[in-house]
């Protein structure tokens, strides 16, 4: 067996049967293709492979490993930054040691971040996340203030108003923006 294992390595591509051999990153142990089930679905660009690939393998650790993930919210590819969110909006309220750079994030000038930001602190719902979610109220960005709406009434109560709030915030906003504002409608209690 190891004589044909050996014998099969050398044997040029395109001589064993007509059959090309596949690449090692296209299938591994049992045909998986783990660069897509590790952080490469839908991702073309390999540092972000890399970076989207950490986070996978962080959160393997669970809900313990947040403030390493949270590290990545800061990342200059917007792709490894939305894995890392998504990821912490899979550990939810257990991702609270990532509170602190959510709100740090809430105050950044790119909308983008400051909805991702919006709707973690909103999800894990930790009451350290008040103030900043007070002041993304008067955010520019309608999906960060029905973000910050909803995680308030999640705090502090007061549902029906920011139930109004939110809805006021989907019936005036852009299609993206009333989509993010739909989703926050899902976290309200009323």
């Amino acid at each position: 067996p190891e004589a044909a294992r050996v014998a099969a390595i050398k044997e040029p591509a395109g001589q064993n049967g007509g059959q090309t051999a596949k690449p090692g990153s296209e299938t591994g142990a049992g045909g998986i293709d783990w660069g897509a089930k590790i952080g490469g679905a839908g991702i073309e660009n390999q540092s972000d492979k890399i970076g989207a690939a950490s986070i996978d393998t962080l959160a393997m650790g669970g809900p313990d490993v947040t403030p390493k993930i949270a590290a990545f919210l800061e990342d200059p590819s917007p792709q490894v930054r939305h894995k890392a969110l998504e990821t912490l909006l899979k550990f939810g309220k257990n991702a609270e040691p990532a509170v602190p750079k959510l709100l740090e994030i809430l105050r950044n000038v790119d909308p983008k971040l400051r909805l991702g930001a919006a709707h973690a602190l909103a999800v894990i719902g930790h009451q350290a996340s008040r103030p900043g979610m007070e002041a993304a109220l008067k955010d520019k960005n309608p999906a960060v203030v029905a973000w910050a709406h909803a995680g308030l009434a999640k705090l502090i109560g007061g549902c029906p108003e920011h139930l109004l709030a939110v809805a006021q915030a989907l019936k005036d906003a852009a299609p993206e923006a009333a989509g993010q504002a739909a989703k926050a409608l899902g976290l309200l209690d009323c």
